[in-house]
């Protein structure tokens, strides 16, 4: 099977794929702004268990809420990270209603920037763990992400996930070129693949389905990667799925770890606590953050 060339997944087989860039080492001076894109459907965008503590959720439940000191822990120590986000799971579900969005606009990383302003995803344990362990380096983020969305349909070229992400994207690459001259896209950080796991005939096909998201983000914006390549994080779906199509998303993710040297597979979201079949819980959000961001820095 002839595989597209994907830019900045480099260093491995020509008979599985033909590089754009070298696997020379980046020798340049490193950009001051590095952009990381974050996508993916409702576990990149965070629902069900609340930061709020006045939150109580739809069964009347409260104990999904975090405590005041771990909110407070959250919020310090990332001034080195801006986020520009947009969360369209409501428009899904109420085409009236407007998406969680800062609307283009690069703001401090905090809770509330998930389904809607209760909820939120792993960027704010993303940027904790940048902030403390990449602290002199400015980083941009652009998430871009809605619940229920799949790889197959929604996430295709002509799918109104694909086509949201892209303008997202440019937005945020126009707004960062106002303000800075010098930026980089340095990684696309992935937490997606229930939906498609729900349906026999689309688990098979999930790699080479994941394989035409990025070569088609390449073509889109390759341009602004750094030179070493871009760098993948691509976090596991939760085992506590019924179906066996789980385990067939989980190991496509693997082989193309295996496969792209800058490809970086996160197992710990296959096995953190879960609010129910689907969703994370609050600190489960934070821990999925952290370990998107061990593995980011782990290959930078």
């Amino acid at each position: 099977m002839k595989i597209k060339g994907l830019v900045g997944l480099t260093c491995i087989s020509p008979l599985l794929i033909t590089p754009l860039v070298s696997c020379r080492k980046n020798t340049a001076t490193t950009p001051e702004i590095k952009v990381i894109l974050m996508a993916g459907q409702s576990n990149m965008e965070g629902h069900d268990a609340s930061w709020n503590l006045d939150y109580t959720n739809t069964k009347g439940e409260t104990f999904y809420k975090l405590e005041d000191h771990t909110v407070r822990d959250y919020r310090a120590g990332h001034d080195n990270v801006k986020i520009d986000y947009d969360c369209t799971y409501a428009r899904r579900i109420d085409p009236s209603q407007e998406p969680n969005s800062s609307h283009g606009e690069f703001v401090n990383v905090d809770f509330g920037y998930g389904r809607d302003t209760d909820h939120f995803g792993p960027e704010v344990g993303f940027a904790k763990y940048l902030g403390e362990h990449d602290h002199n380096q400015t980083y941009y983020i652009i998430k871009s992400a809605e619940g229920s969305s799949g790889l197959y349909n929604d996430w295709s070229e002509t799918g109104h996930c694909y086509q949201t992400f892209v303008e997202d994207v440019k937005i945020g690459i126009e707004n960062i070129k106002k303000l800075h001259k010098s930026f980089k896209i340095c990684g696309f950080v992935w937490m997606q693949g229930e939906e498609d796991a729900q349906k026999e005939e689309q688990a098979p096909n999930y790699k080479n389905n994941m394989i035409n998201l990025l070569d088609r983000i390449s073509t889109n914006f390759s341009q602004y990667y750094i030179d070493d390549g871009l760098t993948i994080v691509d976090g596991g779906i939760s085992t506590k799925g019924s179906s066996e199509d789980y385990a067939i998303v989980n190991q496509a993710k693997k082989e193309l770890a295996s496969a792209y040297t800058r490809y970086q597979y996160v197992s710990l979201s296959e096995r953190l606590s879960m609010v129910n079949e689907w969703h994370y819980t609050n600190t489960g959000y934070l821990a999925l953050g952290e370990a998107f961001g061990s593995a980011y820095l782990d290959i930078n």
